[in-house]
Order: C-alpha cells, then structure tokens, then sequence
C-alpha cells in the first residue's frame, strides 16, 4: 500500500463531513475509507466527527465486528463501521476487517497508525485502500497554528513559529500548548505543557519504543541492524519496534522538538541506560564511518566519552577538511592513554602530519622515532598500512637526516606492504634518495609517477604532502618550470582533499612566479590568502608577497611585506620542501638589513643542507639565493661560499655550472665590466632555469653599467626581451588573450579603444606600471630605464589622451581598461 503525502486540515468536523457526505445514498451506501496518521495527528477526533455524523443521518453505526462474527456474514443492526485504533486490533478481527472490507458490506471507515511490519494489519490496510486512496494526516503548518492560537489572544504570529517548533505540528502537542495559553501560561509555561505531554505518550509506550525513539531523536540514520546491536536484540524484532516507534508522533526533523522528545526519554529510561544504549550504537556504526561529526557531538552533550577509535576518526575527518591545528588537539588528548599498537600507528600518522602543516617537521619526525620504541613484536612491517615506514623516511629526510631514505634507493627496506598507498609513499622515498644521489632526471621521473600513481588513491592519503608537492618542488628546484606546471595541472587542486588544495595553489603561484609573471601571482596570493589554514602554507604565501613586492622594485612594498611575514616566519621551521620558500625572505631581509631576523631559519636550511650532503639538485637554488643576499647586502665575504659551492657543483651539474657563470659575470658587471656576450649568456641561461626575471636584472645592470651606448641598448633590448611575459603585452603591442576585457564575448578579442592604440608598446608598459602604484623608480627599475625618462613617458602619456591632471589620467587609464593587464 502506498502512502501519500500527510495532509493538516484544521477543521476536521468539515473534512468528517465531506467524507460523511457519500453516504447519503442509504440504503444503499457504498465506499471504503481509510484515516491514516501517527498518534497525536487528529484521526481518533475526526472519527468522532463522522460517528455524530452518520448518527445525525439516522444511521446505526458500529465500532468494530464482535470476536465470533463470521466474516461471510454482516453485521447484524450496523450500517457503518466506524473502526478506530485498526492497528491496535488482534490478528482475528483484523481478518474479519479485511473480508468485509473486501464485501464493501457495510461499509467502514478505518482509523490507524502507518504500520508496515505487521503482516495482518498490512492486508487489511490493503483492503481498506483498494477503491481509493487513505485520508492521511500530517502536521499542523505555522498558519494552521496560528489560527489555533488566535482563539486565545496574545501575539499568536511569533508564539506560533515557537510553538511549531515545540511540537513539530503535532495536533495533540499543539492542544496542550493552546490550554496553556488559555490558562493564562507564557512560552515557557506551553512549553512545560508539552513536554508533559510528551512524557503521557513515552508512559503509554513499550520500554523498547522509548529506548528506540532516544535513538531516532538522534537525527541519524539507523537500520535494523544498528538498532539491534544498540539494543540488544534480534534485527527482526528491531525492524518492528522502528516501524512501531517512527508513528507514535515523537519523531521530527526539527533540532528543537528533538532535543525536547530526547530531554523526556532521558528522563524515562535513565541516563546511565542510554549511555549504555549509544555506546552500542556507536560500536555498531563506527566500522561504517557513520559516526558522523554531529552524532559524535550529542553522543559527547549525553556523557558518551568517545573511544579511542572514534577520536582517531574524528581527528582523521578534521585533517582532511584541513583543520590541522583542530585534529593535533584531539590526537593529543589520546598520549596519556594506552594504545593497542594499530591505534598508536594511527595516532602517528595523524600527529606527524599535524606537525608538518603545523611547521614542527622535527616533532614529526620525532613521533615516528618514539613509535619505534614502542614496538612489542618482532615484525618490522607492524607499522600503520598505510605507509608508515617510507613516511618516516621523508619525514627525517625533510629535516636533513637522509639514512632511512637512502635505504630505499638501496633496497634495504624491509618494508613491503601491498596498498598502492604505500606503494606511493615508497616511490617518493626512492625519488628523494635518487635527488640527493644522482645528477640525473630519474629523481623527478620517479616522482612524477607517485603523482600519478597518487591520482588512483582516492581523496583519502594521509599525508602533509602529496607526491604532486614534492615533484613540483623538485621540479623548480632544478628550474624545469613547464614540468612543474604540468605535474600540478595534472593534478587539479579541486580533486584533492580540502587539506591539501591550498599548498597545491600556493605552488602554482610559485610556478606563476618564477615563470616571470609578478602580476599573476599577485593576483593569485589575493585569492589564496583566505584559503591557507597552517602555518607551513602562511610561510609559502609570505615569501610570495615578498617576492612580488622585490620584483616590483617598491621598498615601501617590500617592507610592508616582510612586516607582514613575522609572524610566520617566528612560528616556523623549515624543511627541504621550504627552502625556496626562505630563499626569497633570505634575498628580502639582505636587502632591508634584517639579516638577523631570519638567522634561525638560516642555521636550519644550512643545517639541512649538510644533512643532505650538500645535494646539487636542493642545494644549487638555495646557494643562488645566497648569492643575491649577498649581492643586496652588499656583502662580498658572505658571497664567496655560495659561489664556491655553485662552482664546485658545476663539475657534474649544468645548471649549477650556468648559476656560477651568472655570478661571476654579476660580479663583473657590478664591478664596471661589461662583456655583451658573457652578460648575454648568462642572462639567457639563468631564463632557461627558470631565473627569467633574475636574467633581465642582469642584463639592466649591465645596460647602466655599459660606457658603450651601443652595448646599454643591447642590453637594454636584451633585458626587455625577457621580461616581456609578465606585462601581459605581445611584442606587438597588443593585449596578450588574458587581458582581453570581460565585457568582450566569448571568443573574441576586444579592441583597443583610439586612445590605447596611440599609445607606444613601452608607454601603454608604463602605463600599466603606473596603474600598479609603482613610483618612477621603480618603474625604470622594471623596464631598464632611468626615472627621468619614466617621467617624459607619463608626460606623453597625457599628452595623448588628452588628460589635463596626474588623477585625470589615471582615471582615463583605468577606463581604457590598461588595469585588467595587472590580473593577466
């Protein structure tokens, strides 16, 4: 029998007598009807309407077939049977019901509860439904409650949204908070009524129904099965104290009545019996996953202390949404307990990768040694499945202790656990040995491979860094920019879980960066800075802003910026994977004379680098950094171990070998000596490493240096050429497709307006620049060009467009749509 959906009519005397009405046709009536609702919905007081109804009509109406009464013959002296509580009726009559239901002689209206499970009650609601359909009764709507509440006064539009709440439009519930009000009680006085209310119908209940309902009043889904177990008894049986308990009318969406239905079962059964009752139930749902967070949190409000296995969910759950700090607080209530060895794994693992978002990559590689110490047995394999053993080695190697991670380039792991999530984690291992053993480009393509391998592990890998992180890092170290994009672009930040999208970004941002697109990144930090939660990321995001502001050529900028890192920068250690990162606040506090301020992070990276031995592929990015800070704090004794270890590297690594050749040729170039072709060499092999911006300033440099008209021009030519990426400008002067304005449609190109044509390819730069906020200065700084001749460019600027003020100007330039190259 199908069920429609529940109906509120108020006035049930009218829908009595629309129902009573097709019985006029005495003596000769006919039809079958079937009230349908949950207790406390109005059926028992609709039938009394019909009842004085049919009576008014001179009809003789009966309340149900007696016991003995042969179902194949009618009711003697009855022309309706008017039959209440139908469910309530024993299997016997039940069957008398259905036979005369299936007569149509005489005929009855039926009232009774949506039961399913009983199979009696079943066939006669079947037979009571088959020529039409069952009036069924739903809860009253807040307007129906209102006009309830209207009969007796007050500001019954407010206290009938309460009052809903209260009583989830429970006809009978909405009757005792009416007698309230009409006796004179507030809110609180109805609500009081209600609940007693509530407490009458749990005292008319089996103990099984009212336990069952303090489990539904939990708002989570539960089956047979899970109430059986929570219960203690067989799932059959559950089955039907469920079907029996979801129609006593104490059920209900609403938080509100809920918590109130859940208060009275409380106060019916005991406190200690429903602990008891859901520390069952969680036991049941735990190996689902189905503890959720909300069920965790009323099961905490009840006095339930979660177990040990449900906190480790909880803290698992609160990680991957990237809640780092949240998960390490909950992880941490479980040290001071005793774990079963798998437990204790987990507890690791989860802890570990707090402390690495968290910036504690020592505490994380001090958890796994202290597991170490806990072993029992003699398997070296007991270690958590999911890879605790590789993670242990690319935890130590990211504070510079590589001997776990060179076993597995060596093969003397003992670890070998099937998961393809291990199998990941084992592969990065192996690809840092590799980078810190070889010169080669094995490294990355090991690396690149747990990326991809990493795509088929789900949304579930628990680790502080992903494969696709560490190939990408590994991949601008070595200054092979396009492969570093790739591997992220493989991996879109959308599919990964929410802990791990915003470093993927930040590392985008990076690659945008060093790429030469300043204005890009820029536009990047704006979007990433709300979305970064740990403080490993706030450092990334940091050495960005400061990045940009450096490039930019703005003090101002870069010192607003460097204010802006302290408090990462003090909350911080750093690893392997933040040596970029330290490399640009080590150029910035070099060139702002805070040196000092960044000394403990520079103990660490030198730390790790001897850790590493040095290893070319980390080390020769860090060393250029260190040439540059040397060169900003105008420093020479502070430059000559960089260039000696840039040079020592470049025996056996290219790209090492190009950087030392930038550097000496720098230091010429600062010395007043210039070789157009060493300057252009190095310029464009520090492009070809992804060092295009740093190539550019080599070349201005020389340009101002150069006493040769001739050979500055070259350079100057030389420097342009490779900055041209990050103005969002084509060499021929048009807009590059990112800063095609949005009012363009899709697919086409929007013209330049007669003003922006008139401007030149180098005004229409320093336009761009000017709209950017950056001073003269810095402009020239940018482009190569002295400030002066900046100057003369803004006049003729103005000139052209036909501005009469410095703020008319930039308005005009910003209407000429020249800005949206600053978000290109």
């Amino acid at each position: 029998m199908s069920t429609p959906s529940p109906t509120s009519p108020i006035d049930l005397a009218r829908l009595s007598a629309d129902l009573v009405g097709s019985y006029d046709d005495l003596p000769h009536p006919g039809g079958i009807q079937l009230v349908l609702g949950d207790a406390g919905t109005g059926k028992s007081e609709m039938l009394r309407h019909v009842r004085a109804s049919l009576r008014s009509r001179g009809m003789r109406v009966g309340a149900q077939p007696a016991p003995s009464q042969a179902a194949d013959v009618p009711p003697p002296d009855v022309d309706v049977l008017v039959i209440d509580d139908l469910d309530q009726l024993t299997d016997e009559r039940l069957a008398v019901v259905t036979e005369i239901a299936s007569r149509a002689t005489p005929p009855i209206v039926a009232a009774s509860r949506p039961i399913h499970r009983r199979a009696a009650l079943r066939v006669a609601l079947t037979a009571l439904t088959r020529e039409s359909p069952p009036i069924t009764l739903g809860g009253l709507t807040v307007d129906e409650i209102e006009t309830v509440l209207a009969e007796v006064g007050g500001d019954h539009g407010n206290r009938a949204r309460e009052v809903a709440a209260m009583t989830n439009g429970n006809r009978q519930l909405v009757a005792a908070a009416r007698h309230a009000f009409a006796a004179g009680a507030d809110m609180r006085g109805a609500a009081a009524a209600v609940a007693a209310c509530i407490r009458d119908r749990l005292a008319s209940l089996s103990d099984l129904e009212v336990e069952a309902l303090g489990i539904l009043s939990l708002r989570v889904e539960v089956g047979p099965t899970e109430m059986a177990a929570a219960l203690g008894i067989e799932p059959q049986h559950a089955a039907d104290v469920i079907d029996s308990a979801r129609c006593v009318g104490l059920c209900g969406d609403g938080p509100a009545f809920a918590a109130d239905v859940r208060r009275q079962v409380l106060a019916a059964i005991g406190r200690t019996r429903m602990v008891e009752i859901e520390q069952q139930l969680t036991a049941a749902l735990r190996p689902h996953g189905l503890v959720t967070d909300h069920l965790a949190r009323q099961l905490s409000a009840d006095g339930v202390v979660p177990s040990v296995q449900d906190r480790l969910d909880n803290a698992c759950r609160l990680l991957t949404a990237g809640d780092a700090e949240a998960a390490g607080t909950v992880v941490d209530t479980l040290w001071h307990e005793v774990l079963p060895q798998p437990q204790r794994d987990r507890a690791v693992e989860i802890a570990s990768t707090v402390a690495t978002m968290t910036g504690q990559p020592h505490r994380a590689a001090k958890l796994y040694a202290w597991l170490d110490t806990t072993r029992t047995g003699d398997r070296p394999d007991e270690i958590v499945a999911a890879g605790g053993e590789p993670m242990r080695a690319i935890a130590e190697v990211a504070i510079g202790s590589p001997d776990r991670v060179l076993a597995f380039a060596r093969g003397e792991s003992e670890f070998d656990a099937p998961g393809l999530t291990t199998e990941v984690a084992s592969m990065v291992a192996t690809g840092l040995a590799q980078s810190l053993t070889e010169d080669s480009p094995a490294a990355l393509h090991t690396l690149i491979r747990a990326a991809a391998a990493e795509r088929s592990c789900g949304t579930g890998t628990l680790t502080a860094g992903r494969a696709v992180a560490v190939a990408a890092l590994l991949a601008m170290h070595r200054g092979q920019l396009s492969r570093a994009r790739a591997v992220l672009e493989r991996s879109p930040a959308e599919r990964l879980p929410p802990m791990h999208r915003p470093r993927h970004r930040v590392l985008m941002a990076w690659v945008h960066l060093l790429e030469g697109d300043v204005e890009g990144t820029a536009a990047h930090i704006s979007h990433l800075t709300d979305q970064v939660r740990c403080v490993r990321d706030e450092l990334a995001i940091a050495a960005l802003r400061v990045a940009v502001a450096r490039r930019r050529g703005d003090p101002a900028q870069l010192r607003a910026a460097w204010d802006a890192a302290a408090n990462a920068l003090g909350e911080c250690e750093i690893d392997l994977f933040g040596l970029l990162f330290v490399g640009e606040l080590w150029v910035a506090a070099a060139a702002l004379g805070e040196t000092e301020e960044i000394a403990p992070l520079l103990a660490q990276l030198r730390s790790i680098l001897h850790g590493i031995g040095d290893a070319p592929q980390w080390s020769v990015a860090t060393h250029w950094y260190g040439v540059h800070a040397a060169i900003a704090a105008e420093s020479p004794s502070e430059l000559i171990p960089h260039a000696q270890a840039l040079a020592a590297a470049g025996r056996a690594n290219r790209q090492a070998a190009t950087l030392a050749r930038a550097g000496r040729v720098w230091v010429h170039v600062l010395g007043g000596t210039v070789t157009p072709e060493d300057v252009e060499m190095a310029a464009r092999g520090l492009d070809r490493y992804g060092y295009a911006w740093d190539g550019a300033r080599l070349a201005g440099h020389a340009a101002l240096q150069a006493s040769d008209a001739r050979v500055s021009a070259a350079m100057l030519q030389l420097a342009r050429s490779l900055r041209t990426y990050r103005h969002g400008v084509a060499p021929g002067g048009d807009p590059t497709p990112d800063a095609v304005p949005a009012s363009s449609a899709p697919g086409e190109r929007a013209t330049p307006g007669p003003a922006v044509t008139a401007l030149s390819e180098r005004e229409r730069e320093v336009a761009v620049l000017l709209l950017s906020g950056i001073t003269y200065r810095g402009i020239g700084e940018q482009l190569f060009i002295s400030a002066k001749t900046v100057e003369h460019h803004v006049a003729r600027i103005r000139r052209r467009i036909g501005a009469e003020t410095r703020s008319e100007m930039l308005s005009m330039l910003r209407a000429m749509q020249l800005g949206r190259e600053l978000t290109a």
